[in-house]
């Protein structure tokens, strides 16, 4: 026993000054190294959302109001929980969400009053919460085992992965509304939603950038594409388009 434990630290010795006496691929690697491979990764990211709202309700009511393309942008946040297969593979699950508030008028009608005339305003809001299994190929190595005692992380990992889920989404519409039924055109204070669930598919691309063996800098861009029947309160309208790209950067821990 005691022969095992002298060759055992002077094994973890040899190693140590392998990694010392290279300070080039030391520092191509990142600071330090793990005493075995990581098994897995937690990241919380934010950045911004990016529908693609191209369905026909969001048309209607850009022509309507005054609600122009790319209004529906807003922050997005997404955490993720990563098992390392190895080097190369991983697979997981991430949770999302990006919301945007838009305050909007008719853009050709007015409501008369002895003051003047008054916008006819309405507050619309647009929410989706992407729930998704996702898989990630490593285009090199996330990091080199070095004898029996040492994992030493790549500086920079970039990985491409697909996803397969599922999207709740929350689509709100409140405030004043012109009814075009009647002749007269009178004014009306109305609230409508729709929300539910959609499968949806995720392709996504990244890179981690190791700024200690256990923390890393990750950056993500992924198209989420996806979408669903309305109620039957948006009788007449398509499939609502809940696709949409998010941009995000963040930290991410090994363990």
């Amino acid at each position: 026993m005691r022969i095992r434990s002298i060759l055992a630290v002077t094994s973890l010795l040899l190693t140590t000054t392998v990694i010392g006496v290279t300070p080039g691929a030391a520092q191509s690697s990142g600071n330090g190294y793990f005493f075995r491979p990581p098994l897995v990764t937690l990241s919380l990211q934010g950045g911004l959302g990016l529908p693609r709202a191209s369905s026909d309700l969001f048309t209607d009511i850009s022509e309507r109001l005054t609600i122009n393309d790319g209004d529906f942008r807003g922050a997005a946040v997404n955490t993720a929980l990563f098992f390392n297969i190895n080097p190369r593979i991983a697979i997981g699950a991430s949770l999302g969400y990006s919301s945007r508030t838009v305050d909007s008028e008719y853009r050709n009608f007015v409501e008369e009053s002895a003051t003047g005339d008054l916008p006819i305003t309405q507050t619309t809001r647009f929410a989706r919460t992407p729930i998704m299994a996702q898989a990630k190929l490593y285009l090199v190595p996330t990091g080199q085992q070095i004898g029996s005692f040492a994992w030493v992380p790549s500086k920079l990992a970039p990985y491409i992965g697909a996803g397969a889920g599922a999207v709740h989404y929350r689509f709100r519409q409140e405030g004043d509304f012109i009814n075009f039924a009647d002749p007269e055109l009178s004014i009306f204070s109305n609230s409508i939603e729709a929300d539910g669930w959609a499968p949806a598919a995720q392709l996504l691309g990244g890179v981690d950038y190791s700024l200690t063996p256990r923390i890393l800098l990750s950056g993500e861009a992924g198209y989420t594409r996806a979408s669903r029947d309305l109620p039957r309160e948006f009788e007449g309208f398509e499939p609502i388009d809940l696709s949409s790209v998010v941009a995000t950067v963040g930290i991410s821990l090994r363990f």
